[in-house]
Order: C-alpha cells, then structure tokens, then sequence
C-alpha cells in the first residue's frame, strides 16, 4: 500500500502508460486509442513487477486480466472510431501552451524518478544536472519539474525526525542515513532546474530579424519628382537606403542640403526621414541665385560636390533629416 501511495502521487497516468506500453512490447500499438487514465493501476503494479519488487498471485493475476480487458476495451474503440472519426477530429481539445509545458515536465521527472529508484536500489548518484543538460530541458519545462518532488521530500524529513508508524513502515527499507542523502539530493533538484533555465537562455540563438528589403523602406518617402523651373529631376528616394552620401535642394526654402552616413555605414530611411546621418559633417545652404549656382553642382562627383558647397558664402545649418513634396532628391552616391 505504500508503495502504491508513492507512485500514485509521485508519477502521472502519462508515465504509467509508458510503463504498460514496455511492458507489453509489440502488443502495444492495439492499445494506442486508449487514454491514459485506462492505465493508472495496472501501470504502478507493472512497474513494481520490473522492478523486483514482490508481488501476490491476486496482483500478477490482476495485471493480466486487465492487460487482456485493455485489449478488448481498445478493440471496441477501434472499431467505433471508423464512423465517427471525423466528429474526434472536429472535437478534439486544444492542449494549451502552459499545459504543453507542464505536461513536458512531468516526462522528465518520471525520468529523474527513474534515477532515483537506482539510486534507492543500487546507490547509484543522481546527478540532474546532467540530466538537464543532456535532454536540453527548456527554461520554461525547467521550472515546473522541482514541484513533482515536494511531497517526496517532505514525507523523507517526517520519516527521518521520527513519529509517523506509516512513513517508519514505508521506508524502513531505506534507512534513515540513506533518506537523508536522498532528501539532499532531491532539494538539488529546485538548484539544477533554475541553472538549467539560465544556462538555455544563454545558449539560445538571438532572433534573426529579416532584413526590409529598400522598396518598402522608402514606399512612404514623398519627394518632388521634377522641378521645371530649374530642370531638375530627382533621383528615387529607394536609393537613399544604403547610400554613404546624398544630397537634397528643398525647392520652397531655396536650400541645398547634404547627407552623410555615420563612421563606416550606410544611410537609410524612418518614414519620412532619413536616418543614420553624422550631425557635424552634414549640413545645409541656402542658394541665393539657383538658376546660376545649381548650373555648377550638375554632373560634379563627390568630392568635387563637395568642395563647391564649402565655396558657398551663405551661413551653413543643420538638418533633420525630412523629405517632403518640396524635396528633389538631387545627387546619390
């Protein structure tokens, strides 16, 4: 009875299906349609045959029975799933993310709880962390495993402090110098699984954001297409992105303004503005006669664009950045 205790709270119906499932071998996929609540006993007294451990003619004969009433159970399913697997498939339950997690962790301390019983058998260590590390437990799995050993050790500390005949009687074959190595290694366990959860954070890739591509980071830039008065046309606005250098004359204020890119990037587009421009080596003029000096800028490459805007004598200003329906999009390099 006390070993039907511990198992019963220590081990979900899940866990005892694998239990079953091993048990039965090749037989195991005509039990497939069934849940796993159908388990729950004669999985416990499986796993306690595996194990050694000593079982009456009235237990072995009941694990027989209801392995064979199993089969019959699952053959009726089968048979009635061919009509109305359809109404299954429409009705099926969505398994929420957090039970997905939940149901995650009780797999994996079914699996520490198998190494506790090595442990208890044959004095093997437990060491979880390994375990963790292996299986590459997630952080959020990682948390909800320690929850699965809380009655466990609580029921070791009342053994050992003494005073309860049921728990003296249960783990009388443990002895109480053993106990207390368990109950150290099972409070490791709440340790491991916080450094399992820190350590796959860490080892987890960072999120590799899909670059835009330059249409659609410029496909709300509005600009001035031609001004006819000085024959000028503009230059589209997608060139900007990735641009070391441009040059803009805002056609209403008469201002040539000039763009360049931050240390060794490029220039690129928010909106409306662009973005990415070095403050102390932009800048902007004012044009006093455009018909005559913007004859001067035409066709000039860089640095020759360049030296004619520092020959300007109007006062230099800084620039924000905008583009409107005044701006032609003069020169891009």
């Amino acid at each position: 009875m006390r070993a039907l205790n511990y198992y019963n709270v220590a081990f979900d119906n899940k866990t005892k299906r694998k239990w079953f499932m091993s048990y039965v071998g090749k037989k195991s996929t005509q039990f497939e349609s069934l849940s796993d609540w159908d388990f729950r006993s004669v999985g416990t007294m499986i796993r306690l045959k595996q194990r050694g451990q000593p079982l009456s003619e009235t237990h072995l004969a009941f694990i027989e029975s209801t392995i064979a009433d199993l089969s019959a159970k699952a053959k009726v399913e089968r048979s009635t799933s061919r009509f109305d697997k359809k109404v299954e498939e429409t009705e099926k339950p969505k398994v929420s993310i957090q039970e997905r997690m939940v149901l995650a962790a009780s797999e994996h301390a079914g699996e520490i709880n198998g190494l506790i019983d090595e442990f208890i058998l044959n004095g093997t260590e437990i060491d979880v962390s390994a375990y963790l590390k292996a299986n590459d437990v997630s952080a959020p799995v990682s948390k909800h495993i320690p929850k699965w050993f809380n009655n466990t050790i609580n029921e070791l500390k009342e053994y050992v402090e003494g005073g309860d005949k049921q728990l003296t009687e249960g783990y009388s074959n443990l002895g109480k110098t053993k106990a207390k190595k368990l109950i150290r290694m099972l409070e490791a366990i709440d340790d491991a699984c916080k450094q399992q959860a820190v350590s796959s954070k860490v080892a987890r890739k960072p999120r590799v954001r899909k670059e835009k591509p330059a249409s659609v980071i410029a496909a709300k830039v509005k600009y001035m297409r031609e001004f006819a008065e000085l024959s000028l046309k503009s230059e589209p606005p997608v060139r900007i992105v990735g641009a070391s250098e441009v040059w803009i004359y805002n056609t209403k204020y008469k201002k040539l303004q000039v763009y360049r890119a931050l240390g060794e990037g490029t220039l690129s587009i928010k909106g409306t503005t662009i973005t990415n421009y070095e403050v102390a080596t932009s800048g902007a003029k004012t044009i006093r006669k455009p018909e005559e000096t913007l004859k001067n800028f035409v066709g000039l490459a860089k640095r020759s664009l360049g030296a004619e805007f520092k020959a300007l004598k109007t006062k230099e200003s800084a620039v924000n950045g905008r583009i409107n329906e005044d701006s032609i999009i003069f020169r891009v390099f």
